[in-house]
């Protein structure tokens, strides 16, 4: 062969080589591609479901009734001779003007625990000193907790105006009992004494307080 052409049909045929081969590739990408189209590829749904719960109504529990607690039975002090606390004190005899007797511890009677009987005279300008107004003692809460009873004697003047002065403690069964005593007494007020018409201090009276309590 000639020399000449040699070189046209060596060119010819890398040509013809060349695309072949990117002919082939070409085939050989679309059929792969179709084959992978052809595949049916899984789809995964998420479905949330929505479960339904079958709620049990709670049963209400009654609340058990409480009972209320009983009230403290609270000790009670009367003032007045009738409601239980002995004043030792004739009431009946001021009243009358004829006189006063202050009982000692014991009770009534005599001429009392170191005042002696007030005698007066039942003339128009003379009176007998009269109470008015009587304040109740408290009854001392360590007394009430230990549910002690006594009593408390008591001494004091009564005035031209009809207050108390210096009341003092002659005897108690208990002290406990004796501040709330005089505390009460130092209220009490009276109409004064009269001698001859004019205001007078009525000293040395005695009374007798008794803290009892109730039930």
């Amino acid at each position: 062969m000639a020399a000449w052409l040699r070189f046209p049909i060596a060119l010819l045929a890398s040509a013809v080589f060349t695309f072949g081969l990117f002919g082939g590739l070409r085939a050989l990408t679309l059929a792969r591609s179709e084959a992978d189209a052809a595949v049916a590829i899984p789809k995964v749904e998420f479905v949330r479901l929505r479960r339904e719960v079958e709620i049990e109504p709670k049963k209400r529990e009654k609340p058990e009734r409480v009972k209320p607690e009983q009230a403290p039975v609270t000790p009670a002090l009367s003032v007045a001779q009738e409601e239980g606390v002995d004043l030792g004190l004739d009431v009946q005899a001021l009243a009358a003007g004829l006189g006063a007797e202050f009982g000692s511890a014991g009770g009534h009677g005599g001429d009392g625990a170191g005042g002696g009987a007030l005698a007066f005279n039942a003339g128009l300008s003379d009176r007998a000193p009269l109470p008015l107004v009587r304040v109740e003692p408290q009854y001392p809460p360590q007394a009430r907790q230990k549910k002690l009873e006594g009593w408390v004697q008591v001494s004091f003047t009564i005035s031209t105006a009809g207050s108390v002065k210096d009341p003092a403690v002659v005897k108690s069964s208990h002290s406990v009992f004796e501040r709330a005593a005089l505390q009460a007494v130092g209220k009490w007020k009276y109409q004064p004494q009269l001698v001859e018409g004019r205001p007078a201090e009525t000293p040395n009276q005695q009374v007798l307080l008794r803290f009892k309590m109730e039930g």
